[in-house]
C-alpha cells in the first residue's frame, strides 16, 4: 500500500510539473484596422490600390487580408503576412490569384516600407491562358504610398 501512494505521488507531482511548464503564452489577436496603398510601377507601369485589415497576432507578426484592385478595375482577394525588422522596416509578403475568361494567374507581392507612410514593392505574375501550353511571367516593381481608405 506504501509503494501504491509513492506511486500515486510521484504521478500527481509529476503531472503538475509537466502542466506548469507546457501552458504557454497565449496572446489574443488584435484588429489594427484598414490601411490602403496605392503602387505605381516602373517597368509596365501598372497602377493598383490595395486595401489590407491588419491583424497583430503577437510579437512583430502580422496577418493581412483584403484586395487589390488594378488600373484596368480588376479586383482580386488578397492574403499574407507581415513583419516589423529591427531596424522599423516593415516587409510584407502578399499573394493573390484571379481569373477572366480563359486566363488565369497568380501572383506574389514584396512590399518593404520605410515607414507606415511610403516604399518600394516588387511582384511576379504567372499568367496562363486556356489551350496554350507556356505559363508568362510578369515581373514588375515600383513604389508604394500610403492612402486614404475610401
Amino acid at each position: 500500500m506504501k509503494a501504491l501512494k509513492t506511486v500515486l505521488v510521484v504521478f500527481a507531482f509529476s503531472f503538475t510539473l509537466l502542466t506548469l511548464f507546457s501552458v504557454s503564452n497565449v496572446e489574443a489577436v488584435e484588429y489594427l484596422g484598414d490601411f490602403c496603398f496605392s503602387g505605381v510601377g516602373e517597368i509596365k507601369s501598372v497602377e493598383f490600390d490595395m486595401r489590407l485589415a491588419v491583424v497583430h497576432i503577437g510579437n512583430n507578426h502580422y496577418s493581412l487580408y483584403g484586395k487589390v484592385v488594378d488600373n484596368d478595375g480588376i479586383e482580386e482577394a488578397v492574403h499574407g503576412n507581415a513583419e516589423i525588422r529591427l531596424d522599423g522596416k516593415i516587409i510584407c509578403t502578399i499573394v493573390s490569384s484571379g481569373k477572366i475568361d480563359t486566363e488565369m494567374w497568380e501572383s506574389t507581392i514584396r512590399m518593404k516600407l520605410d515607414n507606415i507612410s511610403n516604399g518600394r514593392f516588387q511582384s511576379i505574375t504567372h499568367i496562363k491562358e486556356s489551350g496554350v501550353p507556356e505559363v508568362y511571367e510578369r515581373y514588375e516593381k515600383g513604389a508604394i504610398t500610403n492612402i486614404p481608405c475610401q
